[in-house]
């Protein structure tokens, strides 16, 4: 007779072993792939992969401090039954919607992403990002971050700027996903960078968004705005 536990082991140990079978005597089909490719790349997409699936599967909970513990469970998760993370990957790309897309692009926005990245990321600039209103002609003003790595008072002297326009299809990701990027250019260059927060489709349809960054690289360029006077208070 077994113990319960024993019977528990042998029973996961029994399926494990079906499952792979062909892994384990080497016998399946070469990745087609596996020699284009370095096994940093591997790595990264069996991470993204997870990262994926995981905030797939956590997205349909409402309470979010409950989703984002979800999403730390089912990102562990993934991460060890890789193949259960391209599955579901698969499927979720088969039926894919604009509410997966923000999931997807948004997800350097979840607070335990955001302080991974902030722990892990070099320290390039000293003064954090400046969330800036920009008057419009005729509309609401647009939102914007401008990333500069001296006080405000050095920007009259500046005459040159950065105009970045983030994000995917207009439909998601803010400047904030991007902070990676924006803080190595602001540190590097020692130029402002003005990221520009567009309102999104399908909220806003699609030309809205390209109007509203056509009209802010008017405003900077050809107006001359003063964009320490835009500073959200």
């Amino acid at each position: 007779m077994f113990t319960p536990w024993q019977t528990i082991v042998i029973t996961l140990l029994t399926l494990y072993v079906a499952r792979n079978f062909d892994s384990l005597l080497d016998l399946e089909c070469p990745e087609p792939f596996a020699n284009l490719y370095t096994r940093s790349y591997f790595r990264a997409t069996w991470v993204t992969t997870a990262l994926d699936a995981r905030f797939w599967t956590a997205m349909r909970i409402r309470r979010k401090w409950l989703r984002d513990l979800c999403s730390i469970v089912f990102s562990i998760y993934y991460l060890i039954a890789a193949e259960r993370a391209d599955e579901k990957v698969r499927k979720v790309r088969g039926m894919l919607t604009l509410g997966h897309l923000r999931v997807r692009w948004n997800k350097g926005n979840t607070s335990y992403l955001k302080f991974l990245s902030a722990l892990l990321r070099p320290r390039l600039m000293k003064y954090p990002p400046r969330a800036i209103r920009i008057p419009r002609p005729e509309n609401e003003p647009a939102q914007a971050w401008l990333y500069f790595d001296r006080p405000l008072s050095a920007l009259k002297n500046q005459t040159k700027i950065v105009i970045d326009i983030p994000g995917g299809g207009f439909v998601a990701m803010d400047p904030r996903t991007n902070d990676d990027k924006l803080f190595a250019w602001a540190g590097k260059t020692g130029l402002p960078v003005l990221s520009l927060d567009y309102r999104k489709a399908l909220e806003y349809p699609y030309l809205y968004a390209l109007n509203e960054c056509f009209d802010v690289y008017l405003a900077v360029i050809a107006s001359r705005v003063d964009l320490s006077a835009c500073l959200e208070k």
